[in-house]
């Protein structure tokens, strides 16, 4: 269950990039601008967002094993229909069905660990998410390469190949059977301050993933090439933030988001007001600041929340909501005053991931 979901993650952090890394031939071929490139970009996390709150449900009720298949194999056929020649609607229409299909086994993933595991489930549901921040990191440079060799479609392609594999692969995993929860609903005054750091969180991750190369190119004044190595280096700092958290796991508590927020917001005010050429820094210590805050969001969710698929669901959701709201936001910020002060705007979210950090600690000190 592992192995298979990791590497379904390390698909998912691919697909997280994907854009991003093709961002000056997409760009060049759809005849996008900052403000269609914000909303393109926000198309992924507004599909995941409805795949994620469909399959909360779904998981508390129907066969794990069909719903993983079902979801992989969408998602794979949605990426296998993206080429050259779309409108952006209907780029933004394919973007978000794959994402949808994206979203919906990131549920189930996320909800069948913490199923499994319980109390124990911070450790696979950290390493399985660094599987998602591994693909992020290697995907930036390899989709850039590919797209280099051939064209930049072929990305998709392979992606889409991937996925489809993985759907016929889950066919054979042996999950338990689905249980009803006893609790019929999550109250929403408790989940609420998760839902903030979820939205928060991914609004940060999608923004810094879509704009890395534009603020490269357009702020810095370097190369396309230098923005996908700040986008790998984004999540490179991801990936280093969530491995330090499976040695220290024991000793972070919820107050930990307070502290995430508070080092995001630093980082990207300093980075904004230094206009920093060294945009692979200005990035890595953004995604070191903050990269740890899901996966420890969702292992928090599992212990407290009796309806795990239905819980997991609405975070992914939120989460979802942050990552269309904050690139869109961040594109029509940076068509009007530059991009820069786009880029600058994840300030905003990450204050919000403090200020959530402090809720959710005050919520399970009363509790």
């Amino acid at each position: 269950m592992i192995a298979w979901s990791a590497s379904l993650f390390f698909l998912w952090g691919i697909f997280l990039v994907l854009l991003g890394a093709s961002h000056a031939d997409v760009a060049r071929d759809l005849s996008l601008g900052l403000r269609d490139w914000g909303l393109l970009s926000a198309a992924l996390p507004l599909g995941a967002g409805v795949g994620v709150v469909a399959a909360g449900p779904l998981f508390d009720r129907l066969r794990r094993e069909s719903l993983f298949a079902g979801a992989c194999a969408f998602a794979g056929v949605m990426l296998f229909t993206v080429h050259h020649e779309m409108t952006l609607a209907g780029a933004m229409l394919r973007i978000a069905a794959a994402g949808a299909g994206a979203g919906a086994y990131n549920t189930i993933v996320n909800a069948a660990l913490a199923e499994r595991y319980r109390e124990r489930s911070a450790t696979p549901l950290i390493a399985v998410h660094s599987a998602a921040t591994l693909g992020a990191v290697v995907g930036a440079p390899l989709v850039g390469w590919i797209g280099a060799a051939t064209h930049w479609t072929v990305g998709f392609r392979l992606l889409a190949a991937g996925h489809l594999l993985l759907a016929a692969a889950s066919l054979f995993l042996q999950l338990p059977k689905p249980s009803p929860p006893t609790e019929r609903a999550v109250a929403f005054t408790t989940i609420a301050p998760y839902l903030c750091a979820a939205f928060a969180y991914v609004g940060i991750e999608a923004t810094a993933t879509a704009f890395a190369v534009p603020y490269a190119v357009e702020a810095a004044g370097l190369p396309a090439h230098r923005g996908r190595y700040a986008i790998s280096a984004f999540w490179m700092g991801v990936l280093v933030s969530r491995l330090l958290v499976l040695l220290v796991r024991r000793r972070l508590g919820t107050g930990a988001f307070a502290i995430a927020g508070v080092l995001g917001t630093v980082s990207i005010v300093t980075g904004a007001v230094l206009e920093t050429p060294a945009v692979e820094i200005y990035f890595a210590a953004t995604g070191l600041a903050v990269g740890f805050a899901f996966p420890l969001l969702m292992t928090l969710i599992g212990a407290r929340f009796t309806a795990r698929g239905t819980a997991a669901g609405l975070a992914g959701g939120a989460g979802a909501a942050g990552g269309f709201v904050a690139p869109w936001l961040a594109g029509a910020i940076g068509e009007h005053a530059g991009v820069t002060i786009g880029v600058a705007s994840l300030a905003l979210w990450s204050a919000a991931l403090a200020v959530a950090g402090a809720l959710i600690r005050a919520r399970v000190t009363q509790s």
